[in-house]
């Protein structure tokens, strides 16, 4: 399985991967990131735990505590 799928999905897929993405593609379409950020927290308990340990930092601070500097990230957009 795809590994952006895997991360959706969690550990176990309790859908098919066709009903995962047709959801997927349905809240994408509506431009709400929100939603999408909420449907991973969700399904993938590492990223619930990653967005509680980012709650109330800033950018550079979440980077920063992973070893990533931002404003390198930054140029190369």
């Amino acid at each position: 399985m795809n590994p952006l799928m895997q991360q959706l999905s969690g550990e176990t897929l309790q859908e098919s991967p066709e009903t995962l993405v047709k959801n997927l593609m349905g809240i994408l379409r509506g431009n709400d990131p929100q939603k999408v950020i909420q449907m991973m927290a969700k399904r993938n308990p590492q990223f619930a735990q990653f967005m509680r340990e980012c709650e109330g930092k800033t950018p550079e601070q979440v980077a920063s505590s992973h070893g990533l500097d931002l404003k390198k990230i930054k140029k190369m957009l």
